[in-house]
């Protein structure tokens, strides 16, 4: 690929990077980057189709076809109103649009995946003081409601986490092996300290984050050491158990003790009203996957479709049962803010494969299982493929972990982009493609 090519790849990578936060209101919201690769993403596709085939890429896009499948189905069976349908479709077919183009993009410019990380983080600055429009959809269709406001964004309690990770991890996702691996190393640290006295959430970024760590204090910078995570997954799977043990160990004391605050104490006590233990820590404030499985019994193959209204009453039944007054008392004021505006409230499910479940049935189930899958064999196989990239999956692989079972769906290249990225991993560990002359030779100085 010529250098003039590999440029304006680069100056396209940041430009979709600097439209995927920034929205406006267009049936519901879209990023400026989604104006524009919704229509492209179908013709490059259908250019790039066969490359794509002999490369090995096509899975991801008939498993994303399957989940469509199965979410029109359980749409159909439960007739679902059609505004939910849409927003529903518009998600998946992000994932397929940002695939497509990721992989255009990055073809060729396998350097070029740092554009895309400055774009961003420059977007989600933005975001704090224009183009982020709030909607809302209903039975009935979408409504605009306004641009959030300044203060309420800065003050949501994950936006300086979120910023924070997002500029710290730059360099080591722009260009893991020239950067210090002193650096690489305590980012994760400096960042888990951060979170801990200046936000009373993040428990799940901060162990991503430090699990990263882990797996860069293992693999470094050399081929070899990245491999062998993959060779002894088993013993870096203790490891990381380890890790997480010691998070909890500071994080209960430092909460409990009240270094972190009032607020911090207080959700602490109210995190372990049920238990102290690992566990009982780490699922706090996360029943919604308990109640979506408590559900998903009932109808495991079809679902229940899209926004699936909670017509049983499943989320009081394992809330009065299993939940604290915290929990009832949150849930209650949920039900009752839609109430308030004519809709029943849905099945609670704030994680990606429970939701998929839900909405999708047993195709949602697959896709997120066979997404496991994929992540597990990349680390087991193909973790020193691309080692330029070692670092941005340390840093991005568990948090995705993490997302697919106690997180909602957020932006759609977040799931989009790391499944490209390891595909091009695992076409450069089977053959299928060949790592650029200079990232080779830049690879092979460090063994």
């Amino acid at each position: 690929m010529s250098t003039r090519n590999i440029r304006n790849s680069s100056i396209l990578l940041f430009l979709l990077g600097l439209g995927s936060a920034t929205k406006v209101f267009f049936l519901g919201t879209i990023a400026f980057s989604e104006l524009v690769i919704f229509f492209i993403a179908p013709l490059l596709f259908f250019k790039r189709f066969y490359r794509m085939r002999r490369e090995g890429f096509l899975i991801f896009i008939y498993m994303l076809g399957l989940l469509v499948l199965g979410m029109f189905i359980s749409s159909w069976w439960n007739k679902t109103p059609f505004p939910f349908v849409l927003k529903q479709f518009a998600i998946f077919y992000g994932f397929f649009a940002y695939y497509v183009v990721f992989y255009c993009l990055l073809h060729d410019n396998l350097k070029g995946l740092g554009w895309f990380f400055l774009g961003a983080s420059i977007s989600g600055i933005i975001t704090i003081w224009a183009f982020n429009p709030t909607a809302q959809v209903s039975s009935g269709g979408f409504t605009y409601i306004a641009n959030a406001e300044a203060e309420s964004v800065v003050r949501g309690p994950l936006f300086w986490i979120g910023k924070v990770r997002g500029l710290g991890q730059l360099p080591i996702v722009a260009m893991y092996l020239k950067t210090p691996i002193a650096y690489s190393i305590s980012m994760p640290i400096l960042f888990v300290v951060f979170a801990l006295f200046n936000s009373v959430s993040g428990r799940g970024q901060s162990m991503a984050v430090l699990l990263g760590g882990a797996m860069m204090l293992i693999g470094r910078k050399s081929r070899k050491s990245m491999q062998n995570i993959g060779k002894h997954i088993w013993i870096f799977f203790i490891v990381g158990i380890i890790v997480l043990f010691c998070y909890k160990v500071v994080y209960s004391y430092a909460a409990s003790e009240g270094y972190l605050g009032e607020e911090a104490r207080n959700k602490y006590i109210v995190q372990t009203d049920r238990g102290t233990g690992a566990l009982s820590l780490l699922i706090a404030g996360r029943t919604e996957f308990f109640i979506a499985l408590s559900a998903i019994v009932d109808h495991p193959i079809i679902g229940f479709g899209p926004r699936a209204e909670d017509r049983v009453g499943y989320a009081e039944r394992f809330l009065m049962r299993y939940g604290t007054q915290k929990d009832i008392e949150g849930y209650l004021f949920y039900k009752a803010h839609y109430l308030n505006q004519g809709m029943p409230a849905a099945i609670p499910t704030h994680s990606h494969i429970m939701a998929s479940w839900v909405w999708c049935g047993i195709a949602g189930l697959v896709f997120f299982v066979w997404v496991l899958y994929i992540v597990y064999q990349h680390i087991r196989y193909y973790s020193g493929a691309i080692p330029h990239w070692f670092g941005y999956f340390a840093l991005t692989l568990p948090g995705m972990v993490w997302s697919i079972f106690f997180n909602p769906f957020g932006a759609r290249w977040g799931i989009a982009l790391p499944m490209v990225c390891m595909f091009f991993a695992r076409a450069i560990g089977q053959g299928r493609m060949m790592l650029p002359y200079d990232m080779e030779m830049e690879a092979r100085k460090y063994g």
